[in-house]
């Protein structure tokens, strides 16, 4: 329930952010660029990292600041991804072949309305 109240304000004091100063926020990581897109699943990413790797990350959210939040959330893991030729999907680099902590990940991030695989 704390948490829950947590993540409410946060996303509440985030709405309200232009995407451009969002993307501003956060130059961590590597992270050049982050490129939102509209899709049929929901608004997603390409991402640009400082060492030139380009990566379309497995994850989709509600809306365009949440994307921003979720690529730095999960900068590792996205250029993990993207410069591993096995195609796995996100929750693999952030939870290996654990199989049960992918799942509980997932759900997690499925009640703040992102879709991670």
């Amino acid at each position: 329930m704390i948490n829950d109240k947590k993540e409410e304000a946060f996303a509440n004091l985030i709405k309200d952010l232009s995407t451009e100063a969002l993307s501003e926020l956060f130059p961590v990581m590597g992270v050049n660029s982050i490129k939102v897109e509209n899709t049929k699943n929901g608004f997603t990413a390409v991402v640009e990292f400082d060492d030139g790797v380009v990566a379309y990350p497995t994850l989709w959210c509600k809306s365009r600041n949440q994307v921003y939040l979720v690529v730095i959330d999960w900068a590792l893991e996205i250029h993990e991804q993207a410069t591993d030729n096995r195609n796995y999907g996100l929750l693999f680099y952030a939870c290996g072949y654990n199989g049960k902590a992918q799942t509980e990940t997932k759900q997690l991030y499925e009640r703040k309305g992102i879709e991670i695989i």
